[in-house]
């Protein structure tokens, strides 16, 4: 009974809290792996979109209310419980919500939907025999996908046209195809009929193909971005201009996160099993073996992505001596200068 008393006193104690002090530090990678794994679980996919909107108007009551405390001169506590609950809605809503317009994102691009429209995405690059139409088929979808995935959670500070959303896609799907028609042409022989050496084949040419499509997809689909710059914030969230050096920056991170994307999700899986099926080590039985193939890929695709993300931080970052002469002398409320500048980064 005691016991219980002391553990609800604990819960009911207050202490100090601020939405301007991350859940990790983000300087670290590991630290940044961790948000990511957590933005990326699958299980925040099945969370409802009106749950979702209820996270995000619990969080802006509550980043309300610290501004009206800190406005009195009075410090912002809250319980254990109402933190807990602040994490998760952070989550969930940092999964499902653009954070430029606040709106829901659809589902199929959500970055707690990856799984799901990932894994038949992988199974068909790496998996089905190597012809003229599978290799144009999965790669056209795989590209349709991530224009959608781009779109979806690009930086809305520069609003971009269907016009050159549509060139950017066409050119990655474009590249995407011919890279992967050319090299399937070109060594195609290599494939053969030995255990694993198809899967090896498809792995290696269809990761060459997604990376140079998905480089040309950031690079052409953000091109407004590139001439019109990204909207900067202070540390407050208060906006500081507009930043053609930090767009570059965003684009660059974008479309290197993207080569790394495709080696986790195609070439690694696909190393993986085909390494095991030369050596044997697959089941043999077909069933046991798709199993066993989908479970690699699932496991790879669960930490690949993540740790694909998680190389840059989400919330872009930039020293107030990088960017443009006109916002190097930009200054806090304070009157002190900004350490970094922040932006949308994109996924």
């Amino acid at each position: 009974m005691q016991h219980v008393q002391t553990q609800k006193k604990q819960q009911g104690q207050k202490r100090s809290f601020s939405f301007d002090k991350p859940l990790y530090d983000g300087d670290k990678y590991f630290d940044r792996l961790r948000i990511a794994i957590a933005l990326f679980n699958p299980l925040n996919a099945m969370v409802p979109n009106d749950k979702i909107l209820d996270y995000k108007q619990y969080l802006d009551d509550m980043r309300a209310r610290e501004r009206i405390e800190r406005q009195e001169g009075r410090e912002f506590k809250l319980t254990d419980q109402q933190i807990h609950v602040i994490r998760r809605a952070q989550i969930v809503t940092g999964a499902s919500i653009h954070p430029d317009t606040g709106q829901l994102i659809s589902w199929p691009f959500r970055m707690s939907s990856f799984l799901f429209m990932g894994l038949p995405l992988t199974v068909g690059l790496t998996m089905a025999p190597p012809t003229g139409f599978n290799t144009f088929f999965w790669q056209w979808l795989t590209q349709t996908y991530f224009a959608g995935l781009n779109f979806s959670n690009r930086n809305a500070s520069n609003e971009e046209s269907y016009v050159s959303s549509f060139m950017g896609f066409t050119a990655a799907a474009g590249s995407g195809i011919a890279i992967a028609l050319l090299l399937r042409g070109m060594f195609g022989r290599f494939a053969g009929s030995y255990p694993g050496n198809q899967i090896l084949f498809n792995t290696t040419t269809s990761f060459l193909a997604l990376a140079g499509a998905g480089y040309v997809n950031s690079m052409v689909m953000r091109n407004q971005e590139l001439k019109n710059g990204i909207t900067l914030y202070d540390e407050h969230n208060i906006e500081v201009g507009m930043s053609k050096v930090a767009a570059k920056q965003a684009v660059m991170q974008t479309a290197t996160t993207r080569i790394l994307l495709a080696f986790e999700m195609v070439f690694v899986p696909g190393f993986i099993i085909g390494l095991l099926q030369k050596r044997y080590m697959m089941p043999q039985s077909g069933g046991l073996r798709s199993l066993s193939e989908l479970a690699i890929i699932s496991s790879v695709l669960l930490l690949g992505l993540p740790a694909s993300i998680a190389a840059y931080h989400r919330e872009g970052r930039i020293e107030p001596r990088q960017v443009e002469r006109e916002l190097r002398n930009y200054t806090l409320t304070d009157g002190k200068p900004p350490k970094y500048f922040y932006y949308n980064r994109g996924l």
